[in-house]
């Protein structure tokens, strides 16, 4: 079985770094070692190789030095150009050519310069920078369209990368998330519980749920939990796929937090969905992140009774599947 490092390994974004000299590709990966970003670098000294390592599977990030014996860093990016449009490059080199790069910065070519030797904190940070511009091009290929649909909504709607990166968050989630105290959402934007023990669970809940997808609906809510609030803050999680080499997999949320009034009765469930009572109080009780047998038993019935009731709900809003019936619940009402 692979470690969670592995895992979180294989999610990261992927950065090409190319320098001709070996001495200075050696800095330049243990600055990186020293920065311990959540990124996967493959170090090249030739440029051609970089290249064709690139032309087969297209990198996040790149980063070159500027001259490369018989080339250059800016000839070498425009052809990586040709193979990822959507890619972040960036190059590195002495004072001497800072006038060249900035120059090609200028044209929109490259994304950002560093001087050597590059100095921890100004990689650091340059990267940092790097890593959001990657994210938000991710979202720009969102419909804006839908994007202000989803702020309207009085649900927390979210998405988030395969560690937990907040990708976006609508108006509601972002209330939840800063004001109802179960996060720590100061410094990096990475869903993180203020109970270590709660984000070390639910690292695990995230890898596990990348690592075997098509097993989501069988556990698609996290609930985050506090010994001095009477109800938790619940996660709905659905997964999407990569949808090309600059897409990376994410999580759909759709964040729940009762105590705002985010989570609908069973009477507008029954309302919405055209439900009986009895039906609207388990889908009630799913939705707030009970299992089976919980739900049963906040409704007053057997469990043999709520499946019944479950089975019917499902022939009547054509689900079939207590994730797909949570999701479908939740926007319906919102």
């Amino acid at each position: 079985m692979r470690s969670m490092g592995e895992l979180m390994s294989d999610q990261s974004p992927r950065m090409i770094c190319i320098d001709d000299d070996p001495l200075a590709l050696d800095q330049l990966r243990f600055s990186l070692d020293e920065i311990r970003l959540p990124i996967r670098c493959d170090y090249f000294g030739s440029p051609a190789k970089a290249l064709s390592a690139h032309r087969s599977n297209p990198a996040d990030l790149v980063l070159s030095d500027l001259r490369l014996g018989a080339t250059t860093g800016l000839k070498l990016i425009a052809e990586m150009r040709h193979y990822s449009q959507d890619g972040i490059y960036m190059l590195i080199s002495g004072q001497a050519d800072l006038e060249s790069a900035l120059a090609a910065m200028n044209y929109g070519d490259v994304y950002r310069f560093f001087t050597k030797p590059a100095e921890k904190e100004n990689l650091g940070a340059g990267l940092c920078d790097a890593l959001s511009e990657l994210n938000a091009r991710r979202l720009r290929s969102v419909s804006l369209t839908t994007l202000g649909a989803v702020e309207q909504l009085t649900i927390g709607v979210a998405a988030i990368g395969l560690n937990g990166e907040l990708i976006f968050a609508n108006a509601a989630a972002k209330q939840i998330f800063e004001e109802s105290g179960f996060f720590d959402m100061r410094g990096e934007a990475v869903i993180r519980s203020v109970n270590p023990e709660e984000s070390r669970r639910f690292q695990e809940f995230l890898q596990a749920a990348a690592s075997h997808p098509g097993d989501l609906h069988e556990r698609c809510m996290f609930r985050f939990t506090m010994p001095e609030k009477s109800t938790p803050v619940t996660f709905s999680l659905s997964y999407s796929a990569a949808g090309g080499p600059q897409d990376q997999p994410f999580f759909n949320v759709l964040v729940l937090d009762p105590a705002r009034r985010s989570m609908p009765e069973a009477a507008e469930i029954a309302a919405a969905l055209n439900l009986t009572p009895s039906e609207a109080r388990i889908v009630h009780g799913l939705a707030e992140g009970d299992n089976m047998e919980e739900a049963a038993r906040r409704a007053g019935v057997s469990l043999s009774t709520a499946r019944s009731y479950l089975k019917t709900v499902f022939s009547k809003t054509g689900v079939s599947r207590q994730a797909e019936l949570v999701r479908l619940t939740l926007l319906a009402c919102a």
